[in-house]
C-alpha cells in the first residue's frame, strides 16, 4: 500500500489526511461506513479543530446523489480511529503520527534559516543512538528534584537539554531551526531525538559538551548550583550564534575565574 497522503486543502495551511485515506486502511468495505462514524463524532472533532468537509460531485458515468468527504487534522485522525474499533486501529493511529511528522519535516524551508540549517542538519533522520548515558539522567533528576517516571524521564529534562546543550552549541536561532525540523505531532511527543538531525561533523563536539555537562551535573548539588557552576566554566557563551558555527570552541575558565554577572545567573526553563 503507498504511503499515507498528508497534504493541505483550499485556504487552511494546517495539513490534513482524507476520510478515504483512512477508511482503506481501517479496512472497511465501504467508506460511507466509516464516514457515518464521522458524522456521529463531529461535535468532538470540531472541538479538536475545525473538520473541513468537501462536497462529492456525482460520478460522471456512474452517476448518484452528491456527497461529502472529510479532511482531517492529526489529532482527529487518531481520534477517529479509536472509534473504529478496527483490529488495526492502534497500528494505523501510529502510521498516520509517523506520517504526519514527515509531512512537517518535509514542508520544513531551509531557506528560513539561511547558511545555518544548511551546515548544521542533515536531509533525513539518521538512526538512533545513545548520546546522553545513564550518568548525565541520575544527576539530572538529582539536581533538578525531579522524580523519575517509570521508564522514561521528567519532562523538564528536556528543557535543560535544550538550554544547555543544543542552545549553547547552536544559538537561538540554530535551536529554532532545529525544533521545527524536528517537530512535535499533535500529542506533544517528537518522533526523533534532536541528536539524529545534526550533521555528523557536529557529533564530537555535542559529545564533548554533553560529557562536560555530566560533569558539572554530578558536582552540583542544585540547579542554581549548577547554573553558577555553567557561567563560570563558560562566561563567554554566545547563546545568539551558538558555538558550533565557530572555528575554535572557548576554553573552559580556570577554576577560580567567574564572570562578573554569574553569581546573579539563576536557572530558568524555556519552553522546549
Amino acid at each position: 500500500m503507498s504511503p499515507i497522503l498528508v497534504t493541505t486543502v483550499k485556504d487552511d495551511s494546517e495539513p490534513r489526511v482524507r476520510d478515504v485515506e483512512l477508511a482503506e486502511r481501517l479496512e472497511y468495505a465501504n467508506v460511507k461506513n466509516f464516514r457515518e462514524i464521522i458524522r456521529s463524532n463531529e461535535r468532538y472533532l470540531n472541538k479538536i479543530n475545525v473538520l473541513r468537509v468537501a462536497p462529492l460531485n456525482p460520478d460522471p458515468v456512474l452517476g448518484g446523489r452528491p456527497g461529502k468527504e472529510y479532511w482531517l487534522t492529526e489529532a482527529q485522525a487518531i481520534f477517529i480511529i479509536g472509534q473504529s474499533g478496527t483490529p488495526k486501529a492502534k497500528e494505523i493511529s501510529v502510521e498516520i503520527a509517523i506520517a504526519f511528522v514527515e509531512y512537517r519535516r518535509q514542508t520544513f524551508d531551509v531557506r528560513l534559516y539561511g547558511a545555518i540549517a544548511r551546515d548544521m542538519l542533515l536531509p533525513a533522520p539518521r538512526h538512533w543512538e545513545r548520546e546522553f548515558d545513564e550518568r548525565f539522567w541520575t544527576n539530572l533528576h538529582r539536581v533538578g528534584g525531579w522524580k523519575r517516571p517509570a521508564g522514561n524521564n521528567h519532562s523538564n529534562c528536556a528543557h535543560f537539554i535544550n538550554r544547555y546543550i543544543y542552545e549553547y552549541l547552536l544559538g537561538r536561532l540554530g535551536l529554532t531551526a532545529l525544533r521545527d525540523a524536528n517537530p512535535r505531532g499533535d500529542a506533544g511527543d517528537r518522533t526523533h531525538c534532536h541528536h539524529q538531525l545534526l550533521k555528523d561533523k557536529h557529533l564530537t563536539r555535542l559529545r564533548q559538551h554533553i560529557a562536560v555537562i555530566t560533569g558539572l551535573l554530578t558536582n552540583a548539588v542544585s540547579l542554581k548550583h549548577f547554573a553558577d557552576q555553567f557561567a563560570r566554566a563558560f562566561p563567554d557563551a554566545n547563546l545568539q550564534l551558538g558555538l558550533l558555527f565557530f572555528d575554535e570552541s572557548p576554553a573552559l575558565a580556570p577554576s577560580g575565574s567567574q564572570s562578573p554577572d554569574s553569581a546573579s545567573r539563576s536557572f530558568a526553563l524555556p519552553s522546549a
